[in-house]
C-alpha cells in the first residue's frame, strides 16, 4: 500500500546518515519524521478504504459488455 511505500521512503533516508554533515543529517532526520508521520495518516486513510468492485452488470435478458 502507499503507507508502506512512504515508510520505506523514511526508512532508506536513515541508511544515508553516517554518510553526510551534521547539518545534513538534522535535515535528513527531519524529512524522515515528516515522511513517517504522513506514512502514519496514509495509513488512517488505507484502513477507511472501500474498493468497489470492477463492474456491475444490471440487465435482463441478453446483456452483453
Amino acid at each position: 500500500m502507499v503507507s508502506q511505500e512512504i515508510r520505506n521512503c523514511g526508512i532508506a533516508l536513515g541508511a544515508l546518515m553516517h554518510q553526510v554533515t551534521e547539518e545534513q543529517a538534522a535535515m535528513i532526520r527531519l524529512i524522515k519524521g515528516n515522511l513517517i508521520a504522513a506514512a502514519d495518516m496514509a495509513k488512517e486513510m488505507e484502513r477507511g478504504l472501500v474498493v468497489p468492485p470492477l463492474f456491475k452488470i444490471n440487465c435482463d435478458g441478453d446483456c452483453r459488455i
